[in-house]
């Protein structure tokens, strides 16, 4: 929550340039996506982890919702969803070292990350395409509905 109400002073004050507050959208992803792994993780590999159909993280969510909310362009959502999905492994790894719980069936616990956290960081890739693409179309449909004049057509007329 108080990362939230920094962020949108950060960004309302005006300081930072449009190249920051995307780096800032950036890491406010990662970092949401970390504390969100964190909690989640930090007790060692979940029960039913290895079940039939475990359970979605939560950083998953965050994932695919983000460039929702966020509009970056697609080659930043690839890179910052990339890094939040590294955020269930990282935190895993270090819950089990600070709490010296062994992470057993390593396998099963890789191709849970690829088959969640890494497929969300790619969805949330083509939706950050398609909302790309959508702005795009409005941003040519606003132009094409306005007009601008480029030169003087003439003198004389009922204005002047």
């Amino acid at each position: 929550m108080a990362m939230g109400i920094a962020v949108y002073a950060i960004a309302r004050s005006g300081r930072l340039s449009s190249r920051g507050l995307v780096n800032l959208a950036m890491a406010v992803q990662v970092m949401g996506s970390f504390g969100f792994a964190i909690r989640e993780f930090w007790d060692g590999v979940p029960a039913g982890i290895d079940a039939a159909f475990p359970l979605l993280p939560v950083e998953c969510v965050w994932i695919v919702g983000f460039p929702l909310v966020v509009p970056l362009p697609p080659p930043r959502v690839l890179v910052s969803s990339l890094l939040s999905a590294t955020a269930g492994p990282l935190a895993l790894f270090i819950g089990s070292n600070v709490n010296d719980v062994p992470v057993e069936s390593a396998m099963t616990v890789m191709a849970f990350f690829l088959t969640s956290s890494y497929l969300c960081a790619v969805v949330a890739f083509v939706v950050a395409k398609i909302v790309h693409r959508v702005n795009v179309r409005l941003r040519h449909a606003r132009e094409i509905a306005s007009y601008e004049l480029m030169e003087r057509i003439g003198q004389g007329g009922m204005g002047e």
